[in-house]
């Protein structure tokens, strides 16, 4: 009778197979934490998934806020000139007071904004003030040098419809005007 004996494992291969499956199990822990973080960190740009980051926005005594949007781009913001964030404007009544502001802002630099309403809005309602702040802490996030703007428009309207209002802000220097289209409804 011949002694079997089991053959003896050869260790370091062993040790190998077992460092190998670890290493890939670390590596498919660290490709999913990366896929998380990237993740996270495009929310925080992307904001409400409008592929626009989110800013505060100080809102008006009225309960609906201006909706705003940011520009997805922060490379050389300030060769884009301004940028107005309002893309809709809360509605209105015919010869009822009325306001609501419109924002936007020029990253990089710190220039005084103005706006100005330049067609498509009913008679009765103009812009009353534009206050700019330099290096706002509410758009800081994409450019810590930048100047934003709040143009408040007020008045009363006198005819009700709805209503395309050309918006334009500029800058008193070389960055031109950016114009922007904002559909408001004034209810009869």
């Amino acid at each position: 009778m011949e002694n079997t004996y089991p053959t003896p494992m050869n260790t370091t291969e062993s040790g190998n197979g077992n460092n190998r499956k670890w290493l890939y199990i670390l590596l498919g822990i660290l490709v999913i934490v990366l896929i998380l973080v990237s993740f996270y960190l495009l929310t925080q740009i992307k904001g409400t998934g409008t592929g626009k980051p989110a800013i505060n926005q100080n809102t008006t005594s009225q309960n609906n806020p201006t909706p705003v949007a940011v520009p997805q781009s922060n490379n050389n913001l300030s060769d884009n000139g301004p940028f107005v964030y309002t893309s809709q404007l809360q509605t209105a009544t015919v010869n009822q007071q009325y306001e609501t502001t419109i924002s936007g802002a020029i990253y990089n630099l710190n220039v005084q904004l103005s706006g100005s309403l330049i067609s498509g809005y009913p008679q009765g309602l103009q812009i009353t003030s534009c206050q700019t702040v330099f290096n706002s802490p509410d758009i800081s996030q994409i450019a810590a040098k930048n100047s934003y703007v709040t143009c408040t428009i007020g008045g009363i309207p006198t005819e009700a419809g709805d209503f395309n209002i050309t918006f334009g802000l500029s800058t008193q220097g070389e960055q031109g005007i950016s114009e922007k289209i904002i559909p408001l409804k004034v209810n009869p």
